[in-house]
């Protein structure tokens, strides 16, 4: 009688194991949560260049409109007024007792609250408030400095965008 040959099995096992499966799983949820949030970082910061790009053309809009006033106007023409220094602090500037003019020699054209500049406008939609400032016969003779300063509320951060130009009276 013919006994059974036992043979030793030699195929190996093909597959993974259940801590492998495991520690893969755990690889692609950290690389998942890694592209995720690159991406809202991504959509942030394109919101936010966004808002600035709106405050430009927003400052572009109020400078082009400035521009095109005329460089000096009579008291009883309406919507020329805009290049006047309606604050009085763009030129002759006053000095204080340390021989400084008083507000550190920008006359006025960092003055960036409805208060302080010379003309103020709000965008349509409300978001961006647009201030403008004149220097009168600055940085020379017959010439107007004319900044236009927009601000806009981003989340908790205020964004500035000034652009800043000079007006000839000779045309």
């Amino acid at each position: 009688m013919d006994t059974p040959i036992i043979a030793k099995s030699t195929k190996h096992n093909k597959g993974f194991t259940l801590v492998e499966v495991m520690i893969a799983i755990a690889v692609l949820t950290i690389g998942i949560l890694a592209l995720y949030s690159m991406q809202v970082s991504a959509i942030n910061g394109n919101a936010t260049a966004n808002n600035l790009t709106n405050a430009s053309n927003w400052a572009s809009d109020r400078v082009e409109i400035l521009l095109s006033r005329p460089y000096d106007c009579s008291p009883a023409s309406a919507n020329c007024h805009d290049l006047d220094d309606d604050n009085g602090d763009g030129t002759n500037q006053p000095v204080d007792v340390n021989g400084n003019d008083s507000d550190g020699g920008n006359f006025g054209l960092d003055n960036a609250t409805a208060a302080t500049a010379d003309g103020r406008e709000v965008s349509p939609d409300g978001r961006y408030t647009i201030l403008w400032n004149v220097a009168i016969d600055t940085p020379v003779p017959n010439s107007k400095t004319i900044r236009v300063i927009v601000t806009s509320q981003d989340r908790s951060v205020t964004k500035t965008v000034p652009l800043t130009y000079i007006k000839s009276e000779i045309q």
